[in-house]
């Protein structure tokens, strides 16, 4: 019998049947409790819609005969079809039973795994406090024997101090009275040499003073600007040994270039002075010479075996050829220059290097 409703919906479940029919026990239910027909198709074109006429004529005349038996067939399909279900439904069940049951033992493993492990905690932890417990009095004994150990040596360092206290006021009186006597020789020799000092130096003002007053009475200007030259040498003397610092200070301040000047050999020291750079220059195969415009520091550098001439700076550089120089160098000397003259010398002495230098 042909489905009464004739929707839509009917065709389109019919059409999961063809083909590749469909694997849902619930359309297979639906069929054939509802007994419904496939539909009759042809894809021969116009004859193939004469065949459909020919089939949908003849279905009736074959059905009829086939009826009992095919109503036979299709109950049995439904029979089967609810035995299939109802063992489905049954095996789902007795699988949801036996799932539910393992849940149950898997929760009571839980459960006394759980148990379990706070045993073993609660255990562990007892363990640990006991283990702390015994660290903390191994602790303090160990720092009550550190303090017994502390205390002894303290008493054997006292008993040092005082030993050494002993033995210091045995010697105190010997190598005392040794040492003051040793060091008032050095005192009086040190008096000796400072009188003999002065002496020289009241001597040379004695020369100074019967030369001045000499070319005051002969008024000449050669011997007057010769004196004026004496005193400008002793206040530049002083000027340095004041200012300029000692020689180890020199040199200190001057080997900090030396990395910059490795290897030159026409280095040029602009106020050499008593010759500290020049001498440290030397030392490290530097080859150097100064200039100064004082006479007196230019004898120092000579007798130390120093290449020096006495020469004012700008005029010395000026003198120069471009790129005589692969080095120039120069320590306390612009500040006592005029201010218009620092730039000046920067320039002279930018000319007199070579390239590079």
């Amino acid at each position: 019998m042909s489905d009464p409703t004739g929707d839509r919906g009917t065709e389109d479940r019919i059409e999961g049947f063809l083909g590749d029919p469909t694997k849902d026990l619930d359309d297979w239910e639906w069929l054939w409790a509802g007994d419904h027909e496939f539909p009759t198709r042809s894809d021969r074109g116009a004859l193939g819609s004469l065949v459909v006429a020919v089939k949908r004529l003849l279905r009736p005349f074959f059905k009829a005969p086939t009826a009992d038996l095919w109503d036979r067939q299709r109950v049995f399909n439904v029979v089967l079809l609810e035995q299939i279900r109802e063992q489905v439904v049954e095996r789902l069940g007795r699988a949801e039973a036996r799932e539910d049951a393992l849940e149950e033992r898997v929760g009571d493993e839980e459960s006394a795994a759980h148990a379990l492990v706070i045993r073993l905690d609660s255990r562990a932890l007892e363990q640990d406090e006991r283990t702390a417990e015994l660290e903390d009095r191994a602790e303090r004994l160990e720092k009550h024997n550190e303090t017994q150990d502390e205390r002894s040596l303290k008493q054997d360092k006292r008993a040092d101090r005082l030993d050494d206290k002993i033995l210091h006021l045995e010697n105190f009186l010997k190598d005392g009275l040794e040492e003051l006597m040793r060091y008032s020789d050095a005192l009086y020799s040190r008096v000796d040499q400072k009188l003999e000092q002065y002496r020289h130096q009241s001597a040379e003002l004695d020369h100074q003073l019967s030369a001045a007053l000499a070319v005051v009475n002969a008024g000449g200007a050669d011997e007057l600007a010769s004196l004026r030259s004496v005193v400008e040498e002793k206040e530049y003397r002083e000027l340095e040994a004041h200012y300029r610092g000692t020689e180890t200070e020199i040199g200190e301040r001057a080997s900090e270039y030396l990395p910059l000047l490795e290897g030159r050999q026409r280095v040029l020291d602009l106020g050499c002075g008593r010759g500290e750079a020049l001498a440290l220059l030397s030392s490290e195969g530097i080859g150097a010479r100064g200039v100064d415009r004082s006479r007196d520091m230019v004898r120092l550098c000579t007798e130390q075996g120093l290449e020096a001439e006495e020469d004012d700076v700008l005029g010395h550089l000026e003198s120069l050829e471009a790129g005589a120089l692969d080095g120039v160098v120069s320590f306390h000397v612009i500040e006592h220059l005029p201010s218009n003259a620092t730039a000046t010398l920067v320039h002279l002495a930018w000319r007199a290097l070579e390239p590079g230098g």
